[in-house]
């Protein structure tokens, strides 16, 4: 009986050169984080609820009562014309104004849908703002700040967005608000690097001769220091908003709203009609934002092409200030030349445009149906109720 026991014992040893030694030093790293996770969840709960006030706040107040629920359609559109006009120019302002407009065309549920899409992305922004330009300025400032804090932006950089999106998951559910921290996980690191890169690139004899003249450390960042970065500040925004856009299929699959979920929800059920609606408005509202968002005259090319040189440039977004530099020592006279007069042509289409536009615009008070029940009853048993009424373009149900 011994000899058998020894001769299996022989047998199952494993040597060093199997794989299934690992299994006897196997480093239980999963059942370590598990215990930490639930640590958190049961100790933490405070710290839980102070990180998730900020973004609860402003998507319920921002987003839900006043975007939705307050401002009507064309005030919307209002808001988008006049941030267009200051930001940008009036040409800007208009054409994100109909291009927003655009979107309530398509129906009701597109255009509540698309409000809370750019709210979302907005409180994004903002809370990205919030933290990344004054932790970019600490680290443009402080050299020991940059060093702790450069590992933990190549960590989130390097790191896949469902990496970090499952440990928020459980902390705090599905919905808007764990989306929308994802969303910001995912975009804040570009506004950081290129705020600390346009601090450190401000020339250093300006910085000493305001020092010299008695000026104190907090004037020489808001008069000199900011002021000379702040075409790196606007790019680092820019940047961080595209980003945020290219989130939205993540946060669709997280549970939040938005213009997102309505394309997910139609490529599960395989509609064709939902998803041309909810796609073209997605990126309607993707191009307005980033058309509000560009500062500078190198800002060209089509969303597509912006949206993947951000992708590509994530790791490493001081690139981008190249052509905001070559920008900015363009010769006043180059940049005159490029603002060419209208030949008589372009000038004749222009104005059959307007002309249109307006026709447009006053036919939609006049009449455009008149007993119009006595033919869309056949089809419809609630329109015989219409006989004998006129509608004008806005009483019109459906056009």
């Amino acid at each position: 009986m011994s000899r058998i026991l020894n001769w299996v014992t022989e047998e199952d040893k494993i040597g060093i050169q199997d794989n299934a030694i690992l299994d006897q030093w196997e480093v239980p790293f999963g059942a370590w984080i598990d215990q930490m996770v639930d640590w958190i969840d049961a100790n933490l709960v405070w710290l839980l609820d102070a990180i998730k006030w900020p973004f609860e706040f402003l998507l319920r107040n921002f987003v839900d009562n006043f975007l939705i629920e307050w401002l009507p359609w064309w005030g919307a559109v209002l808001l988008i014309f006049i941030i267009g006009c200051l930001v940008r120019s009036v040409s800007v302002g208009v054409t994100a104004g109909l291009a927003l407009a655009l979107c309530g065309l398509l129906g009701a549920d597109y255009w509540i849908e698309s409000i809370r899409t750019i709210g979302m992305v907005l409180v994004a922004v903002v809370l990205c703002a919030l933290i990344g330009v004054p932790l970019g300025i600490l680290c443009g400032r402080v050299d020991s700040a940059w060093n702790a804090v450069r590992p933990i932006l190549d960590a989130m950089q390097v790191v896949h967005a469902f990496v970090y999106m499952l440990p928020i998951i459980f902390f705090f559910s599905i919905g808007v608000v764990p989306a929308t921290m994802v969303t910001m996980i995912f975009a804040i690191p570009p506004l950081i690097r290129l705020t600390n890169l346009g601090i450190r690139q401000v020339p250093e004899d300006v910085v000493e001769a305001s020092r010299a003249y008695g000026a104190t450390e907090l004037r020489v960042l808001t008069d000199v220091q900011l002021p000379l970065a702040r075409p790196a500040l606007m790019a680092g925004l820019n940047q961080t908003l595209l980003l945020s856009i290219s989130m939205l299929g993540i946060a669709a699959i997280m549970g939040a709203g938005g213009l997102g979920r309505l394309v997910y929800k139609s490529v599960q059920n395989l509609s064709v009609s939902q998803a041309a609606s909810s796609g073209l408005a997605l990126f309607i509202v993707a191009v307005v934002l980033d058309r509000l968002s560009q500062p500078e005259d190198s800002d060209t090319g089509n969303l597509f092409s912006r949206i993947r040189k951000a992708w590509a440039t994530r790791s490493n977004p001081e690139d981008l200030l190249k052509e905001v530099q070559e920008s900015a020592v363009q010769k006043p006279s180059e940049k005159k030349e490029e603002h060419k007069q209208l030949t008589p042509q372009e000038r004749i289409g222009y104005a059959a445009a307007g002309i249109g536009g307006v026709v447009a615009l006053i036919s939609t008070f006049l009449t455009w149906g008149k007993d119009s029940g006595l033919l869309s009853g056949h089809s419809r048993a609630t329109d015989l109720d219409l006989a004998g009424q006129s509608f004008t373009g806005l009483q019109a149900s459906g056009g």
